[in-house]
């Protein structure tokens, strides 16, 4: 745990599903095909999106991200952070473009839809990221902080630990005053499709 409270850089969580799930781990074999990223908001998230949107340059690889709003958010496109509002739109023009590049909003009321949403994921992905940290009076997460078991992983990663996901996880944490992927725009991918 010191890692994530004393790197000087951003670190992240694994949770190899591979060889629980009698394959082999997606860090030994190539044939993870399809990734996402859960974005809720927040430093962690942006980088999470950041480091999506930069696996999204191989070729043979499907990148979803799927964003939980709150239905009274659904008219505000205000965002209060510039660099989130710019990253998810960079992201949104790339699914308009880019077929594999995929963009699915969840609008969801509290913390039980978000749970609901979450857990009809089922097997379609063999690698989800997720940020460590997000702001716990979001109306997304409400009533999840109450039952955390790994407070490490965050509230989604803490999630996405249970038996009943088969997918493996990548918890994102972006460390106080490191330079982020999402601020240094090394996450942009080019408008034009890779053909083979």
């Amino acid at each position: 745990l010191n890692v994530l409270e004393a790197a000087p850089c951003s670190v992240a969580i694994f949770i190899d599903r591979g060889e629980t799930e009698g394959r082999r781990s997606v860090l030994m074999t190539n044939t993870w095909h399809n990734v996402a990223v859960l974005f809720i908001g927040g430093k962690d998230d942006k980088e999470a999106l950041a480091l999506c949107m930069r696996m999204a340059e191989k070729p043979d690889l499907n990148v979803t991200m799927i964003h939980f709003r709150h239905k009274s958010s659904l008219h505000d496109e205000d965002y209060s952070d510039m660099c989130e509002y710019n990253l998810v739109s960079d992201f949104k023009s790339h699914a308009a473009n880019k077929a594999k590049v995929h963009y699915v909003e969840e609008i969801v009321r509290d913390g039980v839809e978000t749970t609901q949403a979450i857990s009809s994921l089922g097997d379609a992905y063999d690698m989800v990221l997720v940020g460590r940290d997000h702001d716990l009076e979001s109306a997304v997460l409400y009533g999840l902080t109450d039952w955390s078991e790994c407070p490490e992983l965050g509230v989604i990663g803490d999630m996405l630990t249970s038996p009943d996901f088969h997918f493996s996880v990548l918890v994102v944490h972006q460390q106080q005053g490191d330079e982020s992927l999402a601020m240094d725009d090394s996450y942009k991918l080019p408008m034009v499709e890779h053909h083979q």
